[in-house]
Order: C-alpha cells, then sequence, then structure tokens
C-alpha cells in the first residue's frame, strides 16, 4: 500500500500558518514600536519647545527691564542656553535682523556673510515647521525661531529604519519557510518514488517469470516480444 498522500497539505497547512503567524508578529511588533517612538518623539518635541519659550521669555524680561532690576541671574540663564548648541535658535529683532544665538559662525566673516548664513539657516528652521516664539517688547514685537534637536530628528527617521529592519526580517522568513516547504515537498516526493517502485517492483518480477515461461511454451514469438519489451518499459 502506498504512504499517506495527505502529509504534504498536511505540512502545507502547517507551513502556510507559520507565515500568517509571522507576518502577524511583525506587524505588532513594528506598530507597538512605532506607536512608542512617536509618542517619545511627541513628549521630546514638547519638552523642546518649552525650553524655548522659557528662554524666549528670559531675553524678553531682560530686554524689558529697568535699570534698577537685577538680572545677572537671567544673563547667567541666557549664556547658558547659548552655549547649550543641541537645539538650533534664531532671533530675529523689529526691524528684520537675524542675530545668532547658538549657530557658530566665522568670526573673520563681514556682517553681510553672517547675515547671509543666517538667513540660509533660517530657511533650514523654518521648514521644519516649528512656530516661532513671539516676543512683546512693548515697542515692537520680536521673534524666536528654533529647529528640531539632532536627538529629534534621529528619532523621526528612526521608526524608518525599524520598519525596513521589520520588511527584511519578513522577507528572510518567507524565503525560509518557502525553502523549507520546498524541501519538505521533495522528500515526501522522493518517498513517494521509492514507494511506487517498491510496489510496483513485485507484480513487474512475477510478469518476466511469466514471459519466460511464455517462451518455453512455443507461442506466437511476435506475441512474447511484445510482452517482454512492455515488461521492460515497467521495470525501467
Amino acid at each position: 500500500m502506498f504512504k499517506d498522500v495527505s502529509l504534504p497539505l498536511a505540512f502545507y497547512n502547517r507551513d502556510t500558518w507559520l507565515k500568517i503567524a509571522f507576518f502577524a508578529v511583525s506587524v505588532i511588533m513594528a506598530g507597538f514600536s512605532l506607536y512608542f517612538t512617536d509618542g517619545l518623539v511627541s513628549k521630546l518635541e514638547e519638552r523642546e519647545k518649552q525650553q524655548i519659550e522659557l528662554y524666549a521669555e528670559t531675553i524678553r524680561y531682560v530686554m524689558t527691564s529697568d535699570e534698577n532690576a537685577d538680572i545677572n541671574f537671567f544673563f547667567e540663564r541666557i549664556k547658558k542656553i547659548n552655549e547649550n548648541n543641541t537645539i538650533p535658535v534664531i532671533w530675529k529683532d523689529g526691524s528684520g535682523h537675524l542675530n545668532s544665538i547658538n549657530i557658530p559662525l566665522n568670526e573673520s566673516s563681514t556682517m553681510d556673510e553672517r547675515q547671509m548664513v543666517l538667513k540660509l539657516k533660517l530657511q533650514e528652521i523654518i521648514a521644519e515647521k516649528n512656530k516661532p516664539i513671539e516676543m512683546d517688547m512693548g515697542f515692537q514685537k520680536e521673534y524666536i525661531y528654533y529647529g528640531n534637536s539632532k536627538l529629534l530628528k534621529l528619532l523621526r527617521y528612526y521608526p524608518l529604519s525599524q520598519l525596513t529592519v521589520v520588511l527584511i526580517i519578513g522577507f528572510l522568513g518567507y524565503i525560509f519557510f518557502s525553502y523549507s516547504w520546498r524541501a519538505e515537498q521533495n522528500k515526501v516526493w522522493v518517498g513517494l518514488a521509492k514507494e511506487t517502485a517498491h510496489q510496483l517492483g513485485t507484480p513487474i518480477s512475477s510478469l518476466m517469470a511469466w514471459v519466460e515461461l511464455l517462451k518455453s511454451e512455443n507461442l506466437d514469438p511476435l506475441i512474447v516480444e511484445e510482452l517482454g519489451k512492455d515488461t521492460k518499459r515497467l521495470e525501467k
């Protein structure tokens, strides 16, 4: 009797479910990671905005304070923020002049060259779509433009790298399961072929013996020859 031929179908069903499960787990992990990263980016973005708002309020207080006010503490705070260049900041006064806050400039360059550098940097900052902080100086309004920190930019692109990794893992997993399915299928077909040869071996041997017997019975040689050809073909 032949072996159970339901094995290929059973393995195919198992392989299909493994692919679906692997894909589902990858999607869930990617979705959770994207959700967590998006929340982290939002919190970091809000924190940086609060820092710039505090920075703008400090500048406004210093610029509008009377001469008798003690503003040394606020000058120290502004100095520390200026030294921290993780968040690019440009101060634009009421006349449209761009004051460099923490944008490094070449000290040997002319004023026009510095303004050109700041304008290019300002365009880059504006492209990041952060709303400028308005400072009411009483006699005019001035603005603080700020960009995103390097850490925030990395976190924004991090989900793309995550998706790329998930797609690569998914592709490799698909190749692995497909290869496993083909390897198992080849084993099944080899086993089926061996079983078929084994099952046919006994009747073919019997037919070969009957052909030899018919030759000794002086039957029509043409009939015996044709039977012998068919038997040889089955044997092969």
